[in-house]
């Protein structure tokens, strides 16, 4: 996990590990140390077993140098870099098993990952080929997917950073008692290192270092993989960092849609690469980044009203200043959508689900591929729901209501780009009775305006609409049977194409509205819940909210 010298030390090493010295700890907490792993500038690994544990099985320790806890900024910074760890999907990384994080020494504990790094592999066996080298490819990406998800930017993958586990590639070191500067803090004193040849343009001119700078360290590692050399070569660091910034790579080994989603990688402006979802979306569909789903054809049934038809203009919507949420995920089992689960209070039987199709009729749901937001985001204020007088929080639940002056009121989480076919879904009930009240879910909005609303009136009226400039405009009617006072789950899937716009919208997974949008949105911008009234002076509407979720589809 740290670097010694020339050699990389890492929790997976296979031979036994260093000896404890004699000024070295026997115990962290319940942990007994059995060996020191490697040593770094900010502390220790050491090789641990827990007692304790049911099935005892060895675990790495980190410990934090004793200096660096007196430091304010950096105990701060300790804690909520493995809160965010913690978050992390455990299938793609060195998992956090464990963490002091109070009182000094600072520690956290990781599972041992055995399995030797890449740099060992192609060092001892040559450059990877074929499936292995498509399976790197896919679990790297895969980990970037799940470590941005959280917040996290890596800033340091290479070849020495990911583990060849039995069951898959691991992604380590991310985050977690790091500087995250240290990786930009290089001199030319000290000579031919290893991380330069990973690193993104963006750090050698002293520019801030986001996602993209790990889909450019992505990019390079994949390319070492296929030939056994840094796409920028190996030198002093002068040299590389000029070859970084100014040079194309070097990708011989590479063929085939890989050498290009690799080539388009490894640009030199961070806005031009893809993320960590679409490089993960492309590998996995075998797709190149033109080749996007033919448009569908608009279904019939569906009712239309002219698209200059205007409504009453809406009150300004209440604003807040929003939380940004990296709105990624990574590729999970598709057990995993818990977040979407029919029925969880009522316990109903969920309705059938089925992949979605280019040309598909989506007579049900289709199914969630993987989440955008964690299953704990709902309804936390720290990604975005706001908690006031119209929408709070209680026991898991979320009660919402309008304001005097609204016939919409709107909250959600704030998020960055979202995936091109979204499945928004809520689990509401009324909490008041007159009939003009709905409730929905919203999408591809610009603030807490414009994008598209999926709402359904308590006697079973259904509108799809869409918004923009203080108005609304229908785009399709439906109906479904009335709601009454029990949970009910509504869906919208937006589904964004080149030159269209397909929406459809569920009411406990039957199928009331379909449509095609010829205007297509920015694929980014405000989704959530919301609630309404029509006529404007009705009685406030009240729903109550037992789940959200967010899901590529």
């Amino acid at each position: 996990m740290l670097e010694k010298g020339r050699g990389v030390i890492s929790s997976s090493l296979p031979e036994p590990p260093e000896r404890l010295r004699a000024d070295d700890p026997r115990f962290l907490g319940r942990y007994r140390l059995l060996g020191r792993l490697g040593t770094g500038g900010m502390g220790v690994v050491y090789l641990a077993c827990d007692p304790a544990a049911a099935l005892p099985r060895p675990v790495a320790v980190k410990v934090i140098m004793p200096e660096l806890t007196e430091d304010a900024t950096f105990n701060a910074r300790f804690r909520r870099e493995v809160e965010a760890a913690r978050r992390v999907r455990p299938f793609c990384t060195a998992p956090v098993l464990d963490a002091r994080l109070d009182r000094s020494p600072l520690f956290v504990v990781t599972e041992y990952v055995p399995g030797p790094t890449v740099r060992q592999v192609v060092a001892e066996r040559g450059a990877l080929r074929g499936a292995d080298l498509d399976a790197l490819a896919v679990g790297v990406a895969t980990a970037l997917t799940a470590i941005h998800a959280e917040g996290i930017v890596h800033r340091d993958l290479k070849p020495a950073n990911v583990l060849l586990s039995p069951i898959g590639p691991r992604v380590i070191d991310f985050g977690i008692a790091r500087n995250t500067d240290s990786s930009t803090r290089l001199t030319a004193a000290e000579g031919s290192v290893g991380t330069p040849s990973f690193m993104p343009p963006e750090a050698f001119r002293h520019q801030p270092v986001g996602p993209p700078g790990d889909v450019f360290a992505w990019g390079a590692l994949i390319a070492y993989a296929a030939s056994g050399n840094p796409p920028f070569g190996t030198g002093t660091l002068a040299e590389i960092a000029y070859r970084v910034v100014h040079l194309a790579p070097s990708l011989e080994e590479l063929e085939g849609p890989l050498h290009d989603l690799v080539a388009r990688a490894l640009d030199k402006e961070p806005d031009r690469r893809p993320t960590a979802q679409a490089l993960l979306d492309e590998l996995v569909s075998r797709r190149g980044a033109g080749d996007r789903p033919a448009v569908p054809t608009e279904p019939s049934g569906v009712q239309r009203r002219p698209a200059g038809e205007r409504l009453r203009a809406l009150p300004s919507l209440r604003t807040r200043r929003p939380l940004i949420v990296t709105a990624v995920a990574a590729v999970v089992p598709a057990a995993v959508t818990a977040g979407l689960t029919y029925g969880l209070l009522s316990g109903e039987e969920p309705p059938a689900v089925r992949e979605a199709a280019v040309v598909e009729d989506f007579d049900v749901p289709p199914r969630p591929l993987e989440p955008v937001l964690p299953a704990t985001a709902f309804p936390q204020e720290e990604y975005g729901w706001t908690q006031g007088a119209q929408s709070r929080s209680k026991d898991g639940t979320y009660t919402v209501s309008t304001a005097s002056g609204y016939l919409i009121y709107f909250s959600g989480p704030t998020v960055g780009v979202l995936p091109e076919r979204l499945l928004v879904t809520a689990r509401a009930r009324f909490a008041s009775t007159q009939e003009s009240g709905q409730v929905g879910v919203y999408c591809l909005g610009q603030g807490f305006d414009g994008g598209y609303a999926f709402t359904v009136r308590r006697d079973g009226a259904v509108t799809l609409y869409k918004a923009g400039g203080g108005s609304r405009v229908p785009l399709a009617t439906g109906s479904s049977p009335g709601l009454g006072e029990t949970y009910h789950t509504v869906q919208g899937l937006c589904w964004v194409s080149p030159g269209a716009t397909r929406l459809i919208m569920w009411v406990d997974g039957r199928k009331v509205a379909d449509v095609t949008d010829s205007v297509v949105p920015a694929a980014s911008g405000a989704v959530g819940v919301l609630v309404g009234h029509d006529p404007p002076d009705s009685p406030d509407t009240v729903a109550v909210f037992s789940e959200f979720s967010l899901s590529r589809v």
